[in-house]
């Protein structure tokens, strides 16, 4: 009789435990699973930041080409220097080249 109160408690406790175990596997398994589903977000988002950076490195390279910039500066009504200057003038409020008249 005590043998087979001792095997049927044997029998619940690996029971609970092979139970206990498979739960414990099926949580880490879930936990695993969420994170990658998060990881592969980041990667989706940093794959789109670099695609913007890369975009809008192309902009700003575009806009500070020397050729923008003087297409620009013509349209704002600029002139092209073509005496030497000086020096600056700065105790001006504003700094002002000086231009030479030789």
């Amino acid at each position: 009789m005590k043998r087979l109160f001792k095997l049927k408690t044997l029998y619940i406790f690996t029971l609970v435990l092979l139970v206990g175990s498979i739960m414990f596997r099926i949580q880490c398994s879930n936990v695993l699973a969420v994170k990658n589903t998060e990881l592969r977000g980041l990667y989706e988002q940093k794959a789109y930041l670099e695609k913007e950076i890369s975009k809008l490195d192309y902009i700003n390279s575009e806009l500070t080409s020397l050729a923008y910039v003087e297409d620009k500066a013509s349209q704002l009504g600029y002139v092209e220097l073509h005496d030497a200057l000086i020096s600056l003038k700065l105790n001006s409020p504003t700094p002002v080249a000086v231009v030479s008249k030789e």
